[in-house]
């Protein structure tokens, strides 16, 4: 339904208004010129009647002719009050009828449109409650445990760095027949540290998965903020493994110098 424009109302009434006032306009002139017409013809006939009273009265009979003239003045001012008495009464009741016409038209427009607007309202508000996130507390919760979660992996992923790098400085400073025995155990930490790191970065990850799945109804900005987190530690990862790759090639390289 298209809704109603409060112009609309506002031009229909104001019409209605002129419509009302030119009618108005049209009785009063016009009942002007019935009571002028009236006023007319009673002068005509007192005219008539002064001068068939006056040859009457010349022949010795009927009334003065003054008396004549009189009464039929006082006729037409009869006349004439009696209409201009009248035409008050009858544009008072005509603008009021026209007046009234006029408000129900501006009136019931402006009503639909208001209801409309209402209804639009409440659909757009019920949209939005829909459409915006639940903040319950479960949610809360579960974005506080992915946040631990997230500030552990990091953490375990420093200490493996800081680890890799002192058993590579070890390997380094060692001489003699240490070297191979050193480089040895170093790459064989090294990777079951590897294997290990990995194995539990694939559990983690199963798990926020499985977490964030359940609680898909989180906001948008903890949704990026988690996925430049993983982008984060898979980067990690990258490095950790490249680091643990060039930490064994210098192992292997020193105990070949070694032996």
């Amino acid at each position: 339904m298209i809704p109603l424009s409060p112009e609309t109302p506002a031009a229909a009434a104001a019409a209605a208004a002129a419509a009302a006032a030119a009618a108005a306009a049209r009785t009063a002139k016009a009942a002007d010129a019935d009571s002028n017409g009236a006023a007319a013809a009673a002068k005509e006939n007192a005219a008539a009647a002064e001068t068939e009273g006056g040859k009457r009265y010349a022949n010795g009979g009927g009334v003065k002719p003054p008396a004549a003239a009189a009464a039929a003045e006082e006729t037409a001012a009869c006349s004439r009050s009696s209409s201009s008495c009248s035409k008050p009464i009858h544009l008072f009741y005509t603008l009021h009828v026209y007046a009234d016409v006029a408000l129900r038209l501006l009136l019931s427009p402006q009503q639909q449109y208001q209801q409309q607007q209402q209804q639009q309202q409440q659909q757009e508000q019920q949209q939005q409650q829909q459409e915006r996130p639940l903040a319950s507390p479960l949610n809360q919760q579960q974005h506080q445990q992915h946040q631990k979660q997230d500030q552990q992996q990091q953490q375990q992923q420093q200490q493996q760095q800081q680890e890799t790098v002192n058993a590579g400085a070890g390997v380094a400073g060692a001489s003699g027949a240490a070297i191979g025995d050193a480089a040895a155990a170093a790459a064989a930490a090294a990777a079951g540290r590897t294997q290990e790191h990995q194995q539990q970065q694939k559990q983690q990850t199963i798990k926020q998965q499985q977490q964030k799945q359940a609680s898909s109804a989180s906001s948008s900005s903890s949704k990026s903020d988690r996925k430049e987190q993983q982008m984060g530690q898979l980067l990690l990862l990258v490095r950790v493994e490249s680091s643990n790759r060039t930490a064994a090639a210098a192992v292997a390289a020193a105990a070949a110098e070694g032996t």
